[in-house]
């Protein structure tokens, strides 16, 4: 029995049916599986896996066992309390930033969430998230946390030129970057997939 032939979303939303025209879109499984898996963009599909190995390497090298997909949520949260504290860095054994820990437990809690477990906010991993909130606490107090580092802001004289560019400048590709640039310094935006996914009303 062959398998079905995969469709792509085109097809799904654009190809014409053969016969009446209809109003709604034939969909089945395999397209509803696609589009709740493009709800996560491919950045934090490639972080959850990073990290998701960290865990692991974390396990091996400790001699401890965890499995995610079938241990009790008693057993995860006692392992995570121990791999809290005694996460390390790689390449030199220290420990790592504030924005790495968090990233870290969000690749986790995105893992878990599969068997609708939520590691942060179930009461099954108090102790767990304890054990999170005190290291990072313990590395503050030691100064071993870099503070929030900031980029520099864009200057009065870097600013008008910036404009100026623009102003000067009236071919299709600087116009879009002009809007490109305006909407980006306006609203603050970092994340290009974010960017892309804006529309006129917002």
């Amino acid at each position: 029995m062959h398998a079905k032939p995969r469709r792509s979303l085109e097809e799904v939303f654009v190809m014409a049916e053969p016969g009446p025209k209809k109003r709604f879109a034939p969909v089945d499984e395999t397209d509803v599986d696609e589009i709740i898996d493009g709800r996560v963009p491919k950045s934090t599909k490639d972080a959850t896996k990073q990290w998701l190995s960290v865990f692991n390497a974390y396990l091996e090298e400790t001699g401890q066992e965890c499995n995610c997909e079938t241990d009790s949520k008693e057993h995860i949260a006692t392992i995570l309390s121990r791999c809290y504290v005694g996460l390390r860095k790689k390449r030199d054994g220290l420990p790592y930033q504030r924005s790495s820990y968090v990233s870290f437990r969000a690749a986790l809690n995105r893992k878990m969430l599969e068997r609708d477990i939520n590691i942060i906010t179930d009461s099954a991993f108090r102790r767990s998230n304890e054990a999170f909130d005190g290291m990072l606490k313990k590395l503050q107090r030691a100064g071993d946390l870099k503070p929030t580092e900031h980029k520099e802001y864009i200057r009065k004289e870097d600013m008008y030129n910036i404009n100026y560019l623009f102003d000067t400048c009236k071919d299709a590709t600087t116009l879009t970057r002009h809007v490109w640039f305006i909407v980006t310094y306006h609203l603050g935006l970092r994340g290009r997939e974010i960017q892309c996914k804006l529309r006129k009303q917002d």
